[in-house]
């Protein structure tokens, strides 16, 4: 009905935003601006005897293996530096670290995690992940996204069965679908169309307006109650 407020500022010049988020990618993580920038966003992790913990979440070994295919795949294209995204809450970031550093002596993959995911996702040329609600973030920027799903199960999220992304299951898939993702005009136009078919889905009302539209809403139900707020609520009230 209203939107998600989070995602009101995706919808604010967007254009010139992107090129800011890029050049301050690039100086702040050290970037070489003359190469594309992949993003791997990776997702939450299974903690053992945790059983709120469902089916989505990487173990380390999974996590390991993601890492291996993604640098793998990634190596095939000249053109294209790769940071690794790691999740807010990531247990296994020494881990994740040292794995890097044994994959990339040459020191070519960025690895962070408290650096702005939105401003991330913005500056890159290509997201990928498992099944982040980052890859929503980047189909709205209008971003190529790749889930990953090394399980063989079904795709988590739904972004790849609507056509709004591509999907691998290997690093041979996984180099197929960047190639095309980066290199294939037809298949960025289409992954394009695509993407403004299901934004609707993801966010209902795809402008700026989101927080505008809880307020009155708010309003409205405080209102019905019998209740009468001395001041409108909303952005900016005062």
């Amino acid at each position: 009905i209203t939107g998600v407020p989070r995602y009101d500022e995706f919808f604010s010049s967007a254009g010139e935003s992107e090129e800011r988020a890029r050049q301050e990618a690039v100086r702040e993580l050290r970037l070489d601006p003359a190469k594309k920038i992949a993003v791997l966003a990776t997702d939450p992790f299974h903690e053992a005897g945790r059983a709120d913990f469902v089916g989505n979440y990487l173990t380390q070994n999974e996590l390991a293996q993601l890492i291996k295919t993604t640098i793998a795949a990634a190596k095939h294209f000249p053109d294209l530096q790769l940071v690794l995204k790691l999740h807010p809450r990531d247990p296994f970031e020494s881990f994740t670290r040292d794995l890097v550093r044994s994959l990339d002596p040459e020191k070519n993959i960025t690895v962070t995690r408290l650096y702005p995911t939105q401003k991330l996702v913005r500056a890159c040329d290509l997201l990928m992940t498992v099944c982040s609600t980052v890859a929503i973030e980047a189909i709205l920027c209008q971003k190529p996204v790749i889930t990953i799903n090394l399980r063989g199960t079904r795709d988590l999220q739904p972004h790849a069965e609507l056509g709004a992304a591509l999907s691998a299951r290997d690093e041979t898939g996984l180099r197929d679908s960047m190639d095309k993702a980066l290199h294939d005009p037809g298949v960025r136009r289409e992954l394009s169309r695509k993407r403004l078919e299901v934004i609707p889905q993801y966010v209902h009302t795809p402008d700026k307006d989101s927080s505008r539209r809880v307020a009155d809403l708010l309003e409205t139900l405080m209102e019905s109650s019998g209740e009468r707020l001395g001041v409108r609520v909303g952005i900016g009230a005062s």
